[in-house]
């Protein structure tokens, strides 16, 4: 082939490509909203105070309720439905999203515009999870918490928090917390000690002598008879002597 074919068919081809990256039509840009839902905590003393407790403010007309303010150590709260609406609030409708395990929720590839983000605790079975209770921001004693904002270039995405005051304490379980289940240390066991009985001394018998023969008496000859002496005569008398005259 030529070198003015060559030379034809380049720019044939360029043309194809330069008419076909001018009809692509740009992607439209996207932005997000996100935000999170928070235990705002405050342990209300029973007795009577007029100092605040950690996490508490002093309220106007008396009494004591969470300061509004999200402290790092306060809990998200999980399972909640919020809910995105375009325009000006209030406004639903467009998508809903549920906060995680750490309380946070995300609406992704929002397109630019104005937007309400916003909770209702009575709606989406909300109320199963925070009921009784109330909202510290970003209103305090209002029915449905909700944001007014816009996403654009400028803004790409928008931070929308929630704070919501449980009446009563102490708090939920955060839904991340596990808890480590407790050791039971098995008893030792203890080994009774066997009752050794001690052997009974067993006295020897004692050796009795066989008797001894104790031999017959030896039988003693009687006396032997002494024979009778004969009669001895009796002596003559012997004459005195005659008496003298």
């Amino acid at each position: 082939m030529s070198l003015k074919k060559w030379s034809l068919c380049l720019i044939v081809f360029l043309s194809i490509f330069a008419l076909g990256a001018c009809n692509y039509p740009e992607p439209t840009p996207t932005y997000s909203i996100r935000g999170l839902v928070w235990h705002d905590l405050c342990a209300v003393p029973y007795e009577s105070t007029t100092v605040p407790a950690p996490g508490c403010i002093m309220l106007s007309g008396g009494g004591m309720a969470a300061d509004s303010i999200y402290d790092p150590t306060e809990p998200g709260i999980a399972g909640i439905t919020v809910d995105l609406g375009a325009g000006p609030c209030p406004s639903t409708g467009y998508a809903t999203a549920s906060t995680r395990a750490d309380g946070m929720y995300e609406f992704s590839d929002v397109p630019a515009g104005e937007f309400c983000v916003s909770v209702d605790p009575l709606n989406h079975g909300n109320d199963l999870v925070l009921i009784p209770g109330g909202w510290t921001y970003p209103g305090r004693d209002v029915s449905i918490a909700e944001y007014e904002g816009t996403v654009d270039l400028g803004t790409p995405s928008l931070d929308m928090n929630f704070g919501w005051d449980y009446q009563f304490l102490p708090s939920p379980a955060s839904p991340t917390t596990v808890v480590s289940p407790t050791t039971v240390v098995s008893p030792t066991t203890v080994v009774s000690p066997t009752m050794v009985v001690s052997p009974t001394t067993v006295a020897s018998p004692t050796m009795v002598a066989s008797p001894t023969t104790v031999a017959s008496p030896t039988t003693v000859p009687g006396p032997t008879t002494v024979p009778v002496p004969t009669t001895v005569a009796s002596p003559t008398p012997v004459s005195g002597p005659t008496p003298v005259p």
